[in-house]
């Protein structure tokens, strides 16, 4: 390797100065390379510093150098090895290019005078008439006292997989202090899952610099990258001393920033910046100073959640949405489908000024009616397009006084605002959005409507469901005291299968559908007796009520009960049936209100019932028979309360029920061999419901829950007897009364005989 010692003149004092490139080596010493010469560094060299004048440097694997000084069209290659400067650039690079891989480039700062600085590479061109310097910086680590990377004169800089820190150290030359982690001065820096970290500031954006140099715009593209300002802003825009061009800076494909103040971008002295959110979701604020511009936008499934402060404009397309962090305010608002979240994730409520608004999307907004508080928009200019508004829900009643909330106010032009779902729902009633002249403008206000909450209609329906859940279990059981009417005396075992639904209308308090799924069982044997034939049996079960309130709310309903039951059949074919039954209600309700979130609650409730059936089994001709009969049914079913996770508060005194019903049933024996029969029937009864004043209390406010009325009942069965032992059975139901509807019911079962 050949070199020649020579003596290092100074830069020019202002650049030296400006830049902060004082490039006196220590001792005034270094191995120089003259123009068209090559020097090859390895692992087995002694480290020192290197001069280069168009004139290449490669630096191989395991190879150390002191601080590497290229310049006029030199080339720097570092592959696999180190670079270590003491008060000057790890490497600098003045209207020339390095190749650097696998490196570690370090400047440590050794004085403590503040016009000295140390960057770990430094990048710039001494005027306009020599071309830019370029370094290309692949899985390396740059760190710098001062400034990791200093870029200026339209310089380029790629970072591949590199980290890059700026220190603290001794660097107050020029508009910029020290601590950052790179430096743009009219120049351009791509990233790609790369780590910039400032002591201070990430990256500082500033125009070309004065004098020789014009000004010129800066860019960063960071392509899942990481930028962070230890103590400041993450990123940094200034004019500088250069009068202000445009700036961008483009954030992709989920790149973060962080500002140690809270600040990811930073725009001052009147500079002019554009920020490109893409596929990358930042937390942080914005902050536009007076006199500055900075326009921002939200694409590709991006995210800003942050405050913002004076920015010029803001686009937001339809797969993004800035989520605010208090007050902010926005000259020109663009939403291309996009979402405005007002309501952050603090509890505190947010007021977003915008000069002018136009395009459609979603502005999500939260509410305290009963504080009279909300999320305030405000258009001072001209507002034009379609919005929609997503309110907060809450199943907490505002005070009485405060039926009405302004959420907007647009001062000029025909913007159109709606609620997503159609209303809002605030405690036990139903809102809706009107618009309104006001002074100065147009405001658009939440107003209460008679209409009950989906909370409110969650709440009354499971309170009237445990009469149809306690009749639908009941029903199957009339069949198996049925039997004994068939001539079969003996006892037994059987279980059975069912299900029914059921349309409860408005009337009786909601309207809702409640599907049944259920599964009974139970034992029997018969009694002495001197006249007819007695049965007496145990049976329990459990069933399952899925009640269904429409968009998204529902109920459930698991019902557990245990019951005693009795037959007496009397030789001329009078018979009375009797039942006893205690059941379990567990209760859950799952409201999906109309801001799509939900709201959950559950009670247990207990109930009692008992039913009393008289009639005559009267056999007729071609073994033809009909049974008229008549029931009497009565439920008490004990009041409960409880909250729902939103705030609302529900009690029930009672949900009773007292049935009569008056019909018959007609079927026809078909007799087959060895003892065997196929019995098909149907049936018709008439049926009225006493019980109209089953109190439920919401939110205070009073309500009743009325089933009462008259209906009629259909159905159609078969029983058949297999062997002497197995009995089958099956049947259908249908029923339509004033408040209730049941369009189908369905049962089978299997009897064991002892």
């Amino acid at each position: 390797m050949k070199s020649e010692r020579v003596f290092m003149r100074a830069a020019p004092w202002p650049i030296a100065v400006f830049l902060g490139t004082a490039l006196t080596c220590e001792g005034g010493w270094a191995s120089y390379l003259r123009p068209g010469s090559e020097a090859t560094v390895s692992y087995a060299d002694t480290p020192e510093d290197w001069r280069l004048n168009n004139a290449r440097l490669v630096v191989t694997p395991g190879g150390e150098t002191g601080n590497i000084d290229a310049r006029w069209n030199s080339t720097v290659d570092i592959d696999g090895g180190t670079a270590t400067s003491r008060g000057s650039a790890g490497v600098l690079l003045e209207t020339s290019r390095a190749v650097i891989n696998n490196a570690t480039i370090t400047a440590q700062n050794i004085t403590s005078s503040t016009s000295e600085a140390s960057f770990g590479l430094h990048l710039y061109r001494y005027d306009t008439d020599t071309g830019v310097s370029s370094a290309v910086v692949t899985n390396s680590i740059i760190s710098g006292a001062g400034r990791g990377i200093n870029a200026f004169d339209g310089a380029e800089v790629s970072l591949v997989n590199t980290t890059v820190k700026g220190n603290a150290g001794v660097d107050t030359v020029g508009p910029i202090s020290g601590g950052v982690g790179m430096v743009l001065g009219g120049s351009r820096a791509t990233m790609s899952g790369s780590t910039v970290v400032g002591e201070n500031n990430g990256v500082v954006m500033v125009s070309g610099r004065t004098g020789a140099q014009s000004s010129a715009a800066s860019l960063v593209v960071a392509d899942g990258s990481a930028v962070v300002g230890e103590k400041g802003s993450a990123i940094l825009v200034s004019a500088g001393n250069a009068p202000a061009v445009e700036t961008r800076i483009d954030v992709a494909n989920g790149s973060t920033l962080k500002g140690g103040n809270g600040v990811i971008l930073e725009v001052e002295n009147a500079a002019i910046a554009t920020f490109n959110v893409s596929a990358s979701q930042l937390e942080g604020d914005v902050l536009v100073q007076e006199g500055s511009t900075a326009k921002l936008s939200l694409d590709s499934n991006a995210s800003l959640t942050g405050k913002v402060t004076n920015a010029t404009s803001l686009a937001i397309d339809d797969s993004s949405a800035w989520i605010m962090q208090g007050h902010s305010s926005v000259n020109s608002l663009l939403l291309n489908g996009g979402t405005v979240d007002l309501r952050g994730t603090t509890p505190e409520f947010s007021r977003l000024t915008l000069g002018q608004l136009e395009g459609n999307g979603t502005f999500a907004m939260g509410t305290d009616l009963a504080a009279g508080e909300s999320d305030f928009l405000e258009v001072t200019g001209t507002a034009v397009g379609s919005y929609q508004l997503l309110v907060q829900n809450t199943g907490v009643d505002p005070v009485q006084a405060n039926d009405t909330q302004t959420l907007v106010h647009v001062a000029e032009g025909d913007a159109q605002f709606s609620l997503l779902g159609g209303k809002v729902d605030f405690g036990t009633y139903a809102y809706q959005l009107e618009q309104n002249v006001a002074e100065g403008g147009t405001d658009w206000s939440l107003v209460k409507t008679d209409e009950l909450s989906e909370s409110s209609q969650a709440v009354i329906g499971l309170f009237s469901a445990a009469p149809t859940i306690w009749y639908g279990e009941s029903a199957t059981l009339r069949t198996r005291m049925g039997e004994l009417r068939n001539g079969t005396d003996q006892g037994g075992g059987w279980i059975r299968s069912y299900g029914n639904k059921f349309n409860m209308s408005a009337g009786g308090g909601v309207a809702y559908k409640q599907v049944q799924q259920g599964v009974a069982f139970g034992a029997d044997a018969p009694l002495p007796s001197n006249e007819g034939q007695w049965l007496v049996g145990l049976m329990g079960g459990y069933s399952k009520s899925d009640l269904d309130l429409q968009q998204g709310t529902s109920g459930t309903v698991d019902s557990y009960y245990l019951g005693a039951y009795s037959t007496w059949l009397a030789d001329d074919g009078f018979y009375v049936d009797a039942l006893i039954k205690a059941n379990r209600f567990q209760n859950h309700s799952e409201v999906r209100m109309s801001d799509g979130e939900k709201a959950k609650g559950n009670y247990n409730t207990a109930g009692v019932g008992a039913s009393v059936e008289v009639g005559k089994h009267i056999k007729l001709a071609d073994d033809w028979f009909v049974e008229p009969f008549a029931q009497v049914s009565g439920l008490l079913v004990g009041g409960e309360s409880y909250d729902l996770d939103n705030g609302m508060r529900a009690s029930s005194n009672r949900a009773d029920s007292l049935l009569g019903k008056a019909g018959t049933q007609v079927g026809r024996t078909f007799t087959l061999d060895d003892g065997a029969f196929v019995q098909p029937y149907m049936k018709v009864a008439a049926a009225h419901e006493f019980v109209s004043r089953n109190r439920v209390s919401i939110n205070e406010n009073r309500f009743t829950n009325d089933l009462s009325g008259s209906r009629v009942e259909l159905g159609a069965g078969v029983a058949a007897q297999m062997t002497d032992v197995l009995q089958l059975h099956a049947d259908v139901d249908f029923m339509k009364g004033r408040n209730i509807e049941q369009p189908w019911g369905v049962s089978v079962g299997v009897r064991y005989s002892w």
